[in-house]
């Protein structure tokens, strides 16, 4: 029998450079490859001629002259809306960019929509206005017109969009990254992220400037914006802050967030909180700022602050042992709720039931059971 074909789009491509959409792709077409046709629309503006494939893991890629984000992001997402309707069964879209056409896919096509919400982002700082309310009509018309839109009824949008990846390394690379980092050889906490103000880098970075016996390392687009290039002018004074570059290669990352003792998650409005989720993977006590959001994804049992203050008191007076406790209930928070297998066969079982299989209700129902996400059926 013929495959469905299903098309991604909305992600920056295949294989996967960063974290969120690209990543939940990526394990979609390597979990569900074998029962249905993916087709991964890819921005050639953030690949190489050499780097454009044809194929990835058995899905197909079609490469798009725009940028995945920003003004381009909307044509980006538009024209592989329009293309898909072609020849895809299913329209997988991530981000709402181009929302306005799913009216439209609705009224006139066949074809099964569904949506995943990237959070609140018009909520950021960095938008103005006019964007803000573009990108709220944006959602609201997404969270109306698809078929079916992911959502974690308990707090945010795109919970599914997580990462489990997690890697080993060899003793060579080992040993050749870690010689690029002297502090390695004290105790630091870790943080790795986009720098914005909503990520709340300051408090953090605050907060260890009152505990000058703590390290700090943390990764970011500094030099992005004005934003970013000041903070890292006015902290890489102080010797227990290092800040580094943003850090791509997978390999590097998972040995440096490995040999933390702590992980700092400041995140406030946004989307996929993967970075977060690979530290509990990993067992890492997790201090996170005090959000709704937050506290569900970790169920509460992580070390909440709100102020540079509290977050310099739980590295002042927190024991070894509680860490661990912690970082305990981190993983087995992590193993529990969120691996791919599941997330991937909660997206199976949407398809499915979108295109009406019957044997859907009865080959996944107890997955359905098992996962804490939510789909919010836009029937």
């Amino acid at each position: 029998m013929k495959k469905k074909q299903i098309a991604v789009i909305g992600t920056v491509g295949l294989p996967a450079k960063y974290i969120g959409f690209e990543t939940l792709a990526a394990h979609l077409v390597q979990n569900l490859g074998s029962e249905w046709d993916f087709t991964v629309y890819c921005s050639a503006k953030q690949f190489s001629k050499a780097e454009r494939v044809k194929t990835h893991n058995g899905a197909k890629l079609i490469y798009l002259p725009f940028q995945a984000d920003g003004i381009q992001g909307v044509f980006y997402d538009m024209i592989g809306i329009m293309h898909a309707l072609f020849y895809a069964d299913v329209l997988l879209i991530l981000g709402v960019s181009s929302s306005f056409l799913i009216p439209f896919v609705r009224l006139f096509t066949n074809k099964k929509v569904i949506t995943s919400v990237d959070g609140y982002t018009w909520k950021r700082d960095k938008y103005n206005k006019l964007t803000m309310l573009y990108r709220n009509m944006a959602e609201w018309i997404a969270l109306k017109f698809s078929h079916v839109n992911i959502a974690n009824k308990e707090s945010m949008q795109d919970y599914t969009a997580l990462r489990y990846a997690t890697r080993n390394l060899q003793v060579g690379e080992l040993i050749t990254e870690t010689s690029k980092y002297a502090f390695m050889d004290r105790p630091y906490a870790f943080k790795h992220c986009r720098v914005a103000p909503e990520n709340n880098i300051e408090m953090i970075l605050e907060s260890f400037v009152q505990t000058p016996q703590h390290q700090l390392v943390i990764a970011g687009n500094w030099n992005k914006t004005e934003y970013g290039k000041e903070l890292r002018k006015a902290y890489s004074i102080f010797p227990n802050i290092h800040i580094l570059d943003p850090i791509y290669n997978p390999y590097e990352l998972d040995m440096l967030r490995a040999n933390s003792f702590a992980y700092v998650h400041g995140n406030q409005p946004g989307g996929v909180d993967a970075a977060l989720l690979e530290a509990m993977f990993m067992g890492l006590p997790v201090l996170s700022l005090d959000t709704q959001r937050n506290k569900i994804t970790t169920e509460g049992k992580a070390l909440y602050f709100s102020t540079a203050d509290e977050l310099a008191r739980m590295f002042n007076q927190t024991r070894i042992g509680e860490f661990q406790q912690v970082g305990s209930a981190m993983q087995e928070t992590a193993h529990r709720r969120y691996t791919w297998q599941l997330i991937a066969t909660k997206y199976e079982y949407l398809f499915m039931r979108m295109l009406q299989k019957t044997s859907a209700e009865t080959k996944y129902q107890r997955a359905e059971k098992l996962s804490t996400l939510h789909f919010d059926m836009g029937y």
